[in-house]
Order: C-alpha cells, then structure tokens, then sequence
C-alpha cells in the first residue's frame, strides 16, 4: 500500500499552485499572491485523477502550507519554504523544487524527486485577483499530462 503521500502526489503542487502561489518577497513577487486562498474545484482539472472534495493553500513572504480533502476523504498536507531558495516541507528527502519570479505576477515551480522532474508549474496572478494555474505532470508511471 502507497504512503499518503504517494497517493497524493498528483495533487500536491496543483493544489498549491491552483489556491495560491508565491515564493517569499525576495523574488519580487506581488503582495496580491499572499494570504489564504480556497481551490475551486468545479473550475480546477485534474488530469486523469479523481476530482478534490477541497484544498486550501497559505502563502506568506515564507512559503506556502497547503491542505487538501481527497476525492476518497483522506486529507493531505504539506508546503514550501521560499527562505534561502525553495526546500520542501513534509515530502520525503528525495523530493526538492525549484522557484522563481518570471514576473511580479507569474512564479515558475518545478518539482523534483530523485532529480527527475514530476511537476512542472506557472501561476499567474489575475487582474481579478485570482490565480490561474497550469501544471505539466510527469508521474512515477504513465504517460504526462497537464492540469
């Protein structure tokens, strides 16, 4: 049987990056990315994978914690620290990530384990204020996708 955070890892950065996404103010980024974020799940897509029942994502000048509630009633968190580079919260040693500023309103995210990229990420900030974001999926097995 997978860990949970094997089963969850599909929806581990989309989550965060579909809420809300920024790294800390020494990227540059608008203030507009930080602050709690609920995920819409009727307008999120989640590749091959069952829809979330919810996610809600934190950003702060830090990083970002996230929370989401499984299409299967497990819940699932973890985060980011943007402080001094970009180093994962509760994944496993072999998983880092990459982050940067593209623009004040578009941050750049790749996820890797073992050095092999699974996600790839860009989250633009909205005139509306919200976030869109769009995910390219490498998984462990078949094929990629995007989200």
């Amino acid at each position: 049987m997978k860990a949970p955070w094997q089963r969850c890892a599909p929806y581990l950065v989309a989550l965060a990056m579909s809420g809300v996404s920024a790294p800390s103010s020494a990227l540059d980024i608008d203030r507009d990315f930080f602050g709690f974020l609920d995920l819409n799940v009727a307008k999120s897509a989640f590749g091959p994978n069952p829809a979330l029942k919810m996610g809600m994502v934190s950003w702060n000048q830090n990083g970002f914690a996230f929370a989401i509630l499984t299409a299967d009633g497990h819940i699932y968190t973890d985060g980011v620290t943007t402080r001094g580079g970009c180093g994962t919260i509760g994944l496993p040693d072999d998983w880092s990530c990459e982050i940067s500023a593209v623009t004040s309103k578009h941050v750049h995210l790749v996820m890797k384990q073992a050095n092999k990229v699974r996600r790839i990420g860009d989250i633009e900030l909205l005139k509306d204020g919200t976030t869109q974001t769009t995910d390219q999926v490498f998984p462990e097995q078949g094929s990629p996708y995007i989200e």
